[in-house]
């Protein structure tokens, strides 16, 4: 059965003394498999049933993965609320979703009594290991593959955050392909740190596909910045790290702040996705001698869609541009480009529909439009074009801005850039350009102009070139394009 009472009691029987590990505790396979069952007891017996949903508001944490399978045990469905999501939006995601119960660290009490939710609350971790060390000894549900087993939410960037369910199979499935070799590589005696939350898409799928191989893995907490990820990446020895580009451009400008002061396992590969990454970011990985790959996906899509094989130079012309993109399909994920060059999916982890709403993001005949434009070259390696919201129409003529961002992040003195749409009275919309200059670089407007004039027509360059301190980022991460463009839309008014 593809379920995951299946995925945990096989890396029980055959890794029980393999470890998971956080700051501060360690654990591994053995007591995986008897806290998560104690828990699913517990939530039986205080009255969940099959289907119910239960709240996590946990940072990535040994008792989080508990909370996973355990409420997938009892028959339940595990949904991590967003943790850097406003209390407000919370309360309309609970509402919608109709939790039952919910475990929250004591640090985030404040944020979910804000919410106002009618869920029976368990604080992690005093009442949380209460709830383990009463767990009365009963028999547990039976399980179908297709029963749901965990909920998501969309991070909210084009509006309101849309729910998604996870059933057994589609989880299990998805695990296991994205172990595959020419996806995230994963092997048994790897050491797998997700640098991305749990409640973002299921960490990317890492804890499951990991915990189906039975290999060690190592949890960050709540902190994510660039010294205490390279702490764990030197002191565990990891082996597979992933996580947005933001992360990594902090954990090299440590690196080439402090070199040798964190030795890195010389298999580490880091899988990147969440947002696009520049040639240039590729490029500061291959100097400190790490190897790294792109993919790409939606919290629709459980979430990983595509991931790109390419990492070492194969020979043909354009290497460094071909590995920067997100990648190719997963088996068993159809891909199609509507007329538009959207590119609409299906899949066996592919959802079908939202816990409510959002009906004109699937297609009559049952494909989820990405809003990603797309091309596929010969080998089936995707291009994005750029998102449809965020494309420049300019006189009649399209403007990737992803293509214009890319450039710039290669230019010495930018750190960051952003390039949105703006109203214009003649050609309804030209490109702007928000730059973040590097550290102790000038801004110089001409010189970035210079460089994309290199590489674009002059048309498509932006007009102009605002220096910013930072670029806002959503909960996930990616660039808020939405607040950028009504900050900067409002001062061209």
């Amino acid at each position: 059965m593809l379920t995951l009472t299946a995925m945990l009691e096989r890396a029980e029987r055959w890794f029980p003394e393999v470890e998971l590990v956080e700051r501060g505790r360690r654990s591994n396979y053995r007591e995986l498999g008897r806290r998560a069952r104690a828990l699913a007891r517990a939530l039986v017996a205080a009255g969940l049933q099959p289907g119910g949903r239960v709240a996590l508001a946990l940072w990535n944490r040994i008792a989080h993965l508990e909370a996973w399978f355990g409420v997938a045990l009892a028959g339940g469905v595990a949904h991590p609320l967003n943790l850097r999501l406003h209390p407000r939006q919370w309360a309309a995601i609970l509402a919608q979703a109709q939790d039952r119960f919910a475990i929250v660290e004591a640090g985030l009490l404040d944020a979910w009594r804000r919410a106002d939710a009618p869920a029976r609350l368990f604080t992690y971790p005093d009442e949380f290991e209460a709830l383990l060390a009463a767990a009365p000894g009963r028999d547990l549900p039976a399980l179908g593959e297709d029963d749901g087993a965990a909920m998501g939410y969309t991070s909210g960037t084009t509006g309101e955050p849309k729910g998604v369910i996870y059933s057994h199979r589609a989880l299990a499935l998805h695990a296991l392909t994205i172990a595959l070799p020419d996806a995230n590589n994963f092997r048994q005696r790897d050491c797998v740190l997700p640098l991305v939350p749990m409640f973002h898409a299921n960490a990317w799928g890492w804890p499951h596909a990991a915990t189906l191989l039975g290999a060690r893995q190592v949890f960050a907490g709540e902190r994510f910045d660039a010294e205490a990820v390279l702490d764990l990446l030197a002191g565990e020895q990891v082996t597979r790290a992933a996580g947005v580009p933001v992360i990594w451009q902090g954990v090299l400008d440590a690196l080439e702040r402090h070199p040798g002061l964190w030795p890195l396992h010389p298999e580490l590969r880091v899988n990147l996705g969440g947002a696009p990454a520049p040639e240039a970011l590729f490029r500061r990985f291959d100097r400190h001698g790490i190897t790294v790959n792109m993919g790409w996906g939606m919290t629709e899509m459980t979430p990983v869609g595509a991931v790109n094989p390419l990492v070492a130079p194969d020979g043909a012309p354009g290497f460094g541009e071909r590995r920067a993109r997100p990648g190719r399909l997963l088996p068993w994920v159809e891909g199609r480009t509507a007329a538009s060059g959207e590119l609409e999916v299906r899949g066996p982890w592919v959802a079908a529909r939202y816990v409510a709403g959002g009906e004109d993001c699937f297609t009559p005949d049952g494909w989820l439009r990405t809003g990603d434009i797309v091309e596929f070259d010969a080998g089936g390696l995707m291009r994005i074009v750029d998102r449809a919201k965020d494309l420049i129409r300019s006189g009649g003529e399209w403007i990737s801005s992803v293509a214009l961002e890319n450039a710039l992040a290669s230019h010495p003195d930018v750190a960051e850039a952003a390039v949105i749409a703006v109203p214009h009275p003649k050609w309804q919309e030209r490109p702007l350009a928000l730059v973040v200059p590097r550290a102790g670089a000038a801004a110089d407007a001409a010189a970035w102009r210079r460089h994309l004039e290199a590489r674009f027509p002059a048309w498509q360059c932006p007009d102009e070139f605002r220096v910013i301190e930072t670029l806002p980022r959503t909960s996930t991460g990616k660039i808020d394009k939405r607040k950028l463009r009504e900050d900067h839309r409002a001062a061209n008014a």
